[in-house]
């Protein structure tokens, strides 16, 4: 059975960053790629809080407004390649990605992000060069997202050696990371390992909420190792919180309901 790819969200910054430091209030001190332009500042924040929201338009709207306030703050210009990704304007989200890049080379929130990007449009070994540079910066904290986007590159090449040796260093570097966890417990069982890839779900369960798809693969799992308990429970939460998925139909068409 071939694996279903995981693909994680390129929308997904780290938020938590701030976009200036300084030593004194009279003495500010901007980082490579950062600002002290509040204006710009303020209108990236509620960008990238609109673009989790899902709310396009009000997202673009904002990072523009950051990017004409402070051309040279690298983070509104990655936020705003996230927008037009979404928006399914791939040239104006590279150019963006590009910008951001050059504006703070050591930027590897932006490198995860144009990784992710390149190896959705197939451009697997361009994308795999910007996960490996995002986690070779000793002060990313986030080197899990850019092991297991990797992975996933690997997976859409049909690498599945390759893709389990990246999820494998996304667990090293976070053992919680749920989309590593989730992705190891579809390898694992497809290599008929069936008990790694219950324990895999298992730590999966402890650090996520189920999807269609996980809910999916632990009735496969469950199945192959005869607990039918197991696969009425995982089959009763598909059916009850996701009726209308192609996961749900697929449990019917199994006849495991």
């Amino acid at each position: 059975m071939k694996s279903t790819i995981q693909w994680l969200s390129i929308s997904t910054l780290c938020l938590s960053q701030l976009a200036c430091v300084s030593n004194s209030p009279n003495e500010p001190v901007t980082p490579p790629g950062g600002t002290t332009n509040q204006l710009a500042i303020v209108n990236t924040q509620l960008g990238l809080g609109y673009l989790r929201n899902g709310q396009l338009d009000l997202a673009f709207e904002r990072l523009n407004t950051a990017t004409e306030a402070d051309p040279g703050y690298a983070m509104a210009h990655n936020g705003l390649a996230l927008v037009y990704d979404r928006l399914n304007r791939p040239e104006k989200a590279e150019e963006q990605f590009k910008i951001a890049i050059d504006l703070n080379p050591s930027d590897s929130a932006a490198m995860t992000n144009y990784g992710a990007f390149l190896c959705q449009h197939n451009r697997i070994d361009e994308g795999e060069e910007y996960f490996k540079k995002a986690v070779a910066n000793p002060l990313y904290t986030k080197p899990a997202m850019a092991y297991s986007n990797a992975g996933i590159c690997k997976l859409r090449a049909d690498d599945r050696a390759g893709a389990e040796v990246y999820f494998r260093a996304a667990l090293k570097a976070d053992p919680r990371f749920p989309i590593a966890l989730l992705n190891m417990a579809q390898i694992s069982f497809d290599d008929q390992a069936f008990l790694a890839a219950r324990a895999y779900m298992q730590r999966y369960e402890e650090v996520s909420n189920h999807s269609p798809r996980s809910l999916w693969l632990g009735i496969q799992i469950e199945e192959m190792l005869g607990d039918k308990n197991a696969v009425s429970s995982f089959a009763m939460l598909l059916k009850s919180n996701y009726p209308d998925s192609p996961e749900t139909q697929k449990l019917f068409d199994s006849g495991l309901k």
